[in-house]
């Protein structure tokens, strides 16, 4: 990388405060995948990885704040979806003494991730696959530890609270900062970019996708998240977003609505396609009573990838449950 772009880093590096900065990884674009750096005295954490193409931004980031590879102890994935977890074994070949912690479910798939390749290749396709993520390789188990529930771990004197939570996939935990009250969310407490929280109550959007959603389950993780009365959110889609009190009932009844518009139209769906619509003209509802002054076709095209993988999900979910 030249030396210019080695100086561009600032432009994908955000100060949270609290000594957290969030890396935009530049994955499916500007402002949809992000990272977080953690620093604690000597020590330091990374809260998800992106892919590959990541790996630099990660270490130059690093470079720019006088930090070193060698002083990162944990890389973390919420889970083992390739947008969170798709980068940990390039990044571990350049972070010597850090270890990977996971959900125990994803384990297996760190260790031997021919499964977690052919899955994904069916959903991207090869050459979208290949692009994206053709650098996944085993990593070695001694570099690698299951995360049980409720777990602590502890960078410098700093303690991270890791807590189970299922709905978006089996797999996945989220992480509470006492020191920072905040949730480090993955997929759990939806998604909401930057050009949705232009407004009095940002459009924050559930997360549906294939092939593990379980709406009960996500609602009593969403409600495990809010018992904590978390000051902000730190969503990996994207960056922080500051809570209110009403926000959850708004992500929660959304998922109350998605499962009910499913359930109605199940009977009529010929494929997940069908869907798609029926949840582009929802979200357009609710965008016009947050007062977002956004354009059907503009909200199309940010939330085109959401469509896509939650209205799969409600499919899977219904075919599974209810066909």
């Amino acid at each position: 990388m030249t030396d210019s772009a080695k100086n561009s880093v600032i432009k994908y590096l955000t100060d949270l405060g609290n000594s957290i900065s969030l890396i935009d990884t530049g994955l499916l674009g500007e402002s949809m995948v992000g990272c977080y750096l953690i620093e604690a005295q000597d020590e330091l954490a990374i809260i998800e990885t992106g892919n590959y193409l990541t790996v630099d931004r990660i270490i130059h980031v690093l470079e720019q704040k006088n930090l070193t590879c060698e002083q990162v102890k944990y890389v973390i994935a919420t889970h083992i979806h390739l947008d969170h977890v798709g980068g940990a074994s390039s990044l571990l070949k350049k972070l010597p003494n850090a270890t990977l912690l996971i959900h125990p479910s994803g384990l297996k798939h760190m260790l031997n991730p021919e499964h977690l390749i052919s899955a994904a290749t069916k959903v991207y396709g090869e050459q979208r696959f290949n692009a994206m993520y053709s650098d996944i390789t085993p990593i070695e188990e001694s570099r690698v530890v299951a995360v049980e529930d409720q777990a602590v771990f502890k960078i410098g004197s700093r303690a991270l609270h890791f807590y189970h939570t299922p709905g978006h996939a089996y797999h996945h935990f989220c992480v509470w900062d006492p020191l920072d009250e905040s949730w480090f969310t993955g997929d759990t407490f939806g998604v909401c970019y930057n050009s949705l929280k232009c407004s009095p109550r940002p459009l924050l959007i559930p997360t549906t996708t294939p092939t593990q959603f379980d709406p009960e389950a996500l609602i009593q993780s969403v409600n495990l998240m809010l018992s904590k009365k978390p000051r902000r959110m730190l969503l990996t889609h994207f960056g922080e977003l500051e809570v209110t009190e009403d926000m959850g009932t708004w992500l929660i009844d959304q998922i109350k609505d998605y499962v009910s518009l499913t359930k109605e139209h199940g009977p009529e769906l010929k494929d997940y396609h069908d869907l798609k619509s029926i949840l582009l003209q929802y979200t357009s509802e609710l965008a016009k009573k947050h007062k977002l002054d956004i354009k059907l076709n503009e909200l199309q095209q940010i939330i085109a990838m959401d469509l896509e993988l939650n209205s799969q999900g409600l499919f899977y979910w219904y075919q599974k449950h209810h066909a």
